[in-house]
């Protein structure tokens, strides 16, 4: 399921794209294009706690995280 929100503030365009699925256990990595600019990334759990976070700030980029089960 994908949600994507696109605006205007203080004259910079931005969107926001919010991803909800189950990968515990899994890779998940990022790419981002040319045309994206600065990205800020946070990754939450079911319960809206933040697991992890990071920035892209020149693209082409990529970021990966390991989605691991909490214990």
């Amino acid at each position: 399921m994908a949600a994507i929100h696109t605006g205007i503030q203080n004259g910079s365009e931005f969107r926001s794209e919010s991803i909800s699925a189950d990968i515990t256990g899994h890779v998940l990595t990022i790419t981002f294009n040319d045309n994206v600019g600065i990205a800020h990334i946070v990754i939450k759990d079911s319960n809206g706690v933040y697991i992890d976070r990071d920035n892209v700030f020149s693209t082409p980029d990529y970021a990966t995280f390991i989605i691991r089960e909490l214990l």
